[in-house]
C-alpha cells in the first residue's frame, strides 16, 4: 500500500525560528507559520492511557510533515514523549477537554508567532 503523504508536505520552508518548546517554526507557501497540526487519537493507540482517553500529538516532526499513522508510530515508539520538544503527549479524559486545550495551546502558539515572524519582516 502506498504510502500516504498530506497534501501540504511539500510547501513547508523553514523559519529561523522556534518555539519555546523547540518546535520548529516553518512557514507554507502562503506565508503562514506552521508548528504542528494537532491530531487527536485514543491515548490507548499511543500507548499512554486506556481506551477511553484522548491525547493530542503533532503530525509535523522535525519541520516534516508526516501522515496521521506514521504520528502515532513515532509516538508509540518514543514512549508517548514528543521527539522536537522532549515533552509527555497529555492524556485527556473527554474530547471537550482535549479541544480545549489544543484550542488554548494554538492561541498561545498563535501570538508567539505572530511577534516573532513580525520581527523578522523588519529586519
Amino acid at each position: 500500500m502506498p504510502k500516504t503523504e498530506p497534501n501540504w508536505a511539500d510547501i513547508l520552508s523553514r523559519t529561523p525560528f522556534k518555539t519555546p518548546q523547540g518546535r520548529p517554526i516553518m512557514q507554507d507557501s502562503r506565508g503562514s507559520a506552521v508548528t504542528q497540526r494537532m491530531m487527536s487519537v485514543s491515548a490507548h493507540d499511543v500507548g499512554i492511557g486506556n481506551i477511553d482517553q484522548h491525547a493530542l500529538i503533532p503530525t509535523v516532526y522535525g519541520g516534516k510533515p508526516v501522515t496521521g499513522l506514521e504520528a502515532i508510530k513515532l509516538i508509540r515508539k518514543n514512549k508517548g514523549v514528543d521527539p522536537d520538544t522532549g515533552l509527555k503527549i497529555q492524556v485527556f479524559n473527554s474530547v471537550p477537554e482535549s479541544t480545549q486545550a489544543a484550542r488554548a495551546q494554538s492561541a498561545g502558539l498563535g501570538e508567539i508567532i505572530k511577534a516573532l515572524m513580525q520581527l523578522s519582516n523588519q529586519e
